[in-house]
């Protein structure tokens, strides 16, 4: 294959990514699966869930669930694995970096942000969060 036709990672489409099944795993992040085992579910935001690792493990322990990325592909994913698991979750595609979708002010016990840093998004987060409410976010170093 000549370097013409080769596509880096960083060149392609996070639709190509999940299609071709990059970023498709369907364990939900040992961080979260930590910190739940000690929460009493409640209402739930997964920024950039990507195919919906988090956002399904979540919806099985009893949250109510908004999930967020710009991948239609990956969303789609998401619904499809959800709906094998008889799990209502509301997945929604929106680019982030645009503001397709706004983070409603004290509405969230639990906001997820892994491995997508949006830094003014930190902001949105802490007033989307209820009072006693947990912010989790992981970054790639």
């Amino acid at each position: 294959m000549d370097d013409d036709n080769k596509i880096s990672k960083s060149s392609k489409s996070w639709d190509e990514r999940y299609a071709s099944g990059e970023f498709s795993s369907v364990e939900p992040h040992k961080l979260l699966i930590a910190l739940v085992e000690n929460l009493k579910p409640g209402k739930a935001l997964d920024l950039a869930c990507g195919a919906g690792r988090n956002a399904i493990f979540l919806a099985e322990k009893g949250f109510q669930v908004t999930a967020i990325d710009n991948s239609a592909v990956g969303i789609e994913i998401a619904k499809q694995r959800a709906k094998q698991k008889n799990l209502t979750i509301d997945f929604r595609v929106a680019d982030l970096e645009k503001s397709e979708f706004a983070i409603e002010e004290n509405s969230y016990d639990l906001i997820c942000d892994f491995y997508y840093l949006q830094r003014d998004l930190f902001a949105e987060m802490k007033k989307g969060v209820k009072p006693g409410g947990i912010i989790i976010s992981t970054i790639h170093i």
